[in-house]
Formats: C-alpha cells, structure tokens, sequence
C-alpha cells in the first residue's frame, strides 16, 4: 500500500519534468536572448547526468534493501520496549536496553 501512494504521488513527474524542462528552456530563451546556445548546452547536460541518476538510484535502492530487516528489528524491539516500559523502569532495564539498542543501531549503520 505504501509503494502504491508513493507511485501515485510521482507518477506525475512523467509529464511534469519534460513540461517544465520545456518551460524554463523558452523562458531562459525569452529573458536572456540570444539563439539559445546556452539552453541547449544547459538541457544537454541535464540529459548527461540522467544515467548517473539511474546508477545512483539503483544502488540507494539495494542499500536499503539491506538495511531494512535490521532497521524493522531495531524499530520491533524499541516498540516493544516502550509498551512495556512501567515494567522496564521498576526492574532498572533502562541501561540494559540503551546497551542494546546502541548495538543494533551500529549494526544498521555499519
């Protein structure tokens, strides 16, 4: 549910970035004149670095990948904790819990 009200908030980039990419380019055109060299070097440049971006995303999507299970473990376990926590201040588990979630949280980090 979460993947499908994320793609229907960027599916409109599909027409947008292109819409605006025109715009701004006719606008640069329109206010600094000229032939329009220096949009069409700008717009070949933006267009350069979309296989940069598509690496990029790819590998922050297989890092996340990796650090979601640790991450849903450490969130579990903090969860739990805070639902019990009456009983984990009468029996002075609060270092014992620190000591642990510091670990788990080096491990998502590392």
């Amino acid at each position: 549910a979460t993947k499908l009200m994320e793609a229907s908030l960027e599916v409109h980039l599909v027409w947008a970035c292109p819409a605006q990419i025109v715009v701004v380019s006719a606008l640069l055109v329109l206010f600094l004149g000229g032939d329009g060299g220096a949009v069409a070097a700008g717009v070949a440049c933006l267009v350069a670095v979309l296989p940069l971006a598509k690496v990029l995303v790819r590998w922050m999507i297989r890092v996340r990948k990796r650090r979601m299970p640790v991450t849903d473990a450490r969130v579990r376990e903090v969860g739990e904790v805070l639902g019990g926590i009456r009983v984990s201040k009468l029996n002075g588990w609060e270092p014992l819990w620190d000591k642990r979630w510091k670990a788990l949280r080096a491990v998502e980090l590392g």
